[in-house]
């Protein structure tokens, strides 16, 4: 694999909207603009769901990205992103050779270009473009705004030691992905995953799935907190997602502008609790507003589709 042209990259990374995609999905954007999808935005933004993640032990989260994303890009695009786990960063590095371009997971902890480096540990993601025996390419479409700073689309190089040291895992393996052909793309027409969306949104809710939430962070300790934090943040960035997608502006006023505040509210009361103080109850009503907001959403679409 040799080195991208930084302009070629730049320019992949200014169809990617980073602002609105994770720290998994945006790479994955990345990847598919590089293999010739011209917009990779719809085969991520579809869905719209409110599905707990698997349970771990700890605090209640949401499935996003969701677990079978690959699946759902496969079954859209006709690319699938394969994911492998190397036994150590050499034998990664030897594999990325063999491939034009690579998703890898790293330690945001560790990666210079971010804002989380030496703040906060996080899975991170991103794509190498190009190495050669000292140094290695990156491209990174990730923009978000955080305590420490700004984090903005970029293309850089970082040592091969560093790099090495942020994606080597606590068991020594490496996690990476590259895109595959999957058969020709399997659409499904607009109006029937608009329909089906809105009635996993109100049986969601129905079934209690964010009152169960709720009620798991009503102490709103730290941990509760932080959690809040996280799942407000990636659930805000699914709405906006998927408001691309549905190109729908009450959408966009009632449902996106719900998890926007509800997201504020949650980094505010981190910011209350790091300080010592209380958070505010203000943040679990913020999240009860905003799936108020779905719940009616889901109503009126099912409404004007029938």
């Amino acid at each position: 694999m040799t080195t991208a042209a930084p302009a070629r990259w730049d320019t992949v990374l200014g169809t990617v909207d980073g602002a609105v995609l994770d720290c998994v999905s945006g790479p994955l954007a990345a990847l598919l603009v590089h293999a010739g999808v011209q917009d990779p935005h719809p085969s991520l933004a579809e869905d719209w769901e409110a599905v707990p993640a698997a349970p771990d032990g700890g605090l209640p989260r949401f499935d996003l990205p969701p677990a079978d994303l690959d699946e759902r890009v496969a079954a859209r695009t006709g690319l699938r992103p394969v994911w492998h786990r190397s036994g150590g960063p050499a034998e990664a590095r030897d594999a990325w050779r063999r491939r034009d371009a690579v998703l890898v997971l790293g330690d945001a902890f560790a990666l210079p270009w971010l804002p989380y480096f030496g703040h906060a540990r996080m899975s991170h993601g991103f794509v190498v473009t190009g190495q050669d025996d000292t140094a290695v390419t990156i491209a990174d479409p990730y923009d978000n705004v955080t305590e420490w700073g700004k984090a903005a689309p970029t293309v850089t190089t970082i040592a091969v030691p560093e790099l090495d040291a942020a994606v080597t895992a606590a068991d020594g393996s490496v996690r990476w992905a590259a895109l595959e052909p999957a058969g020709a793309p399997r659409p499904v027409p607009a109006g029937e995953r608009i329909a089906a969306n809105a009635r996993q949104i109100r049986a969601a809710i129905d079934g209690g799935v964010f009152d169960r939430f709720l009620t798991a962070h009503r102490e709103l300790t730290a941990e509760q907190v932080d959690n809040l934090a996280l799942q407000t943040w990636l659930l805000a960035r699914s709405r906006r997602l998927h408001a691309r997608w549905l190109a729908d502006d009450r959408f966009t006023e009632d449902v996106v502008t719900a998890w926007d505040r509800a997201q504020q509210a949650a980094y505010l009361a981190v910011r209350r609790v790091r300080r010592g103080r209380p958070a505010p109850d203000a943040v679990l009503d913020r999240i009860r507003a905003a799936a108020r907001a779905e719940y009616a959403t889901a109503a009126r679409l099912l409404e004007e589709d029938s």
